[in-house]
């Protein structure tokens, strides 16, 4: 999934958006990611802080206690809370393609990224598209299967 995302408190300034099929145009931007901060929406149109990143861990808000952890990443799994163990294990990321659990079966693909389009399952047929991504510097797709992933 995975270009490099310094995924700490490292400010760098680029930004990654995240548009709603096909779209690209900045008043249609879902999320933006930005330095360790993701919005909800353009963060220069009003959008609302969702996750801070601290450590690999994206916290609710600008929270940073351990009950305001709502993902942690450790290589290419993520895990839901501060947890590690398999049980709690909700997405893998393997060859740019997100998948349910600790899984790399093609009958548990959620999502496929290629060339800046999140495709639905296994596919990149333009009607699977769900979502357009405009990569900044820091684009991590760990980050992106976060905010898009069904948990």
């Amino acid at each position: 999934m995975v270009a490099a995302f310094m995924v700490s408190e490292n400010h760098s300034f680029s930004q990654t958006f995240l548009f709603k099929g096909q779209q690209s145009f900045q008043n249609e931007v879902i999320w933006s990611v930005y330095s360790n901060e993701i919005y909800h929406g353009n963060r220069y149109s009003g959008g609302a802080l969702s996750y801070t990143i601290i450590d690999n861990q994206l916290y609710v808000g600008s929270g940073r206690y351990t009950d305001d952890c709502a993902y942690t990443i450790r290589d290419n799994e993520i895990f839901i809370g501060r947890s590690s163990f398999s049980n709690d294990l909700v997405y893998t990321i393997r060859e740019n393609k997100i998948y349910a659990g600790n899984s790399t079966y093609s009958g548990d693909i959620l999502f496929t990224y290629n060339k800046g389009k999140i495709y639905r399952g296994d596919s990149t047929f333009l009607s699977d598209i769900l979502f357009t991504v405009e990569e900044g510097e820091d684009f991590d797709l760990r980050i992106i299967a976060c905010i898009i992933g069904p948990f």
